[in-house]
């Protein structure tokens, strides 16, 4: 099922490229072969490439329920993904977990040296600082989500009821989420 899954989210990936003729990585991706995973893990998996090891790792629910890091130890790199977005706010999407995010965030920071480079999934590289700031700011949003539903703040006033981060735009989908995660 996983590796079906894999190949379909593949397809659809090129599908999108083979749409937008003016990306300047369409070839490329198009020509990709989608290889499924053929082992799986729950929380973290160290692979020997040989000349170093690497770890997988998943931090937990943030971006989506599927959020992936690469730890390289000996080149003092991580591969965070969407977990870490320098370009603009983070997409608190449809799919996202805001309110597990900052936990998420804080196993990735917990991986960081002072000197570590922080590949995002969308923007420059950043370091450990960025991740905390980030981490800072998505707690923010989580503590104000946590803190409205408790004082029984609708859902349709949460947004102008406090002082966020970000704007409006942005927030609006990670409020409701966190609304939906704390009143089931």
């Amino acid at each position: 099922v996983a590796a079906e899954r894999t190949r379909a989210a593949g397809e659809l990936t090129k599908a999108h490229y083979a749409k937008d003729h003016d990306d300047p990585h369409r070839e490329e991706v198009l020509a990709t072969t989608v290889v499924p995973a053929d082992h799986t893990f729950t929380t973290r998996a160290t692979l020997d490439l040989g000349d170093r090891l690497v770890t997988l790792l998943h931090p937990g629910r943030g971006h989506t329920a599927g959020d992936l890091v690469v730890h390289v130890p000996d080149a003092d790199a991580v591969l965070a993904g969407d977990l870490v977005e320098e370009s603009a706010p983070p997409v608190l999407g449809p799919d996202s977990y805001p309110l597990e995010w900052p936990g998420s965030l804080q196993v990735v920071a917990d991986l960081l040296t002072d000197d570590t480079v922080v590949v995002p999934g969308h923007g420059a590289v950043v370091d450990r600082a960025f991740v905390v700031d980030q981490q800072a700011m998505l707690g923010l949003v989580a503590d104000t989500i946590r803190e409205l539903v408790a004082a029984q703040v609708p859902e349709a006033d949460a947004l102008p009821s406090a002082t966020w981060p970000w704007p409006d735009d942005v927030l609006a989908t990670a409020v409701s989420r966190g609304y939906e995660h704390l009143t089931r």
